[in-house]
């Protein structure tokens, strides 16, 4: 699991990260005051991997599988999404993903799992079921 940096106060920013297969991924956070929640739009190259408007939630609220945002697309993706917060809430805030001037983490983190990340969690998903 590896933590996204680079996130600004900015409503609308880009960023690119390197996956564990050595494809990019432009990641575009949008930050929607009048709905008080962050969106991202996705897309992998080289390849055919394109997400537009999906939100961000905490790990802790959404039913996707333990955190990653991405689950639904297990299938075709060999990468997710995953935010983790300090108070278990989704990212509301402009300044969630902000480190303070103070140096103590930020409210909200993004973060890239690797293919072994997201086995853990389908291990511990199938772990639970009766």
């Amino acid at each position: 699991m590896q933590q996204i940096n680079g996130i600004t106060s900015g409503a609308n920013q880009t960023l690119t990260v390197t996956l564990p297969d050595g494809s990019l991924l432009s990641i575009t956070l949008i930050y929607r005051e009048s709905q008080y929640a962050w969106f991202m739009n996705l897309s992998q190259t080289p390849g055919t991997f394109i997400l537009n408007g999906f939100q961000v939630v905490s790990a802790e609220t959404n039913s996707s599988g333990l955190g990653n945002m991405l689950r639904q697309f297990k299938n075709q993706i060999s990468f997710g999404l995953c935010c983790f917060t300090i108070n278990d809430r989704n990212p509301t805030n402009l300044q969630d993903f902000v480190s303070p001037a103070t140096g103590i983490n930020p409210a909200s983190g993004l973060f890239l799992l690797s293919a072994a990340d997201i086995q853990t969690f389908e291990n511990y998903i199938s772990s639970l079921k009766v």
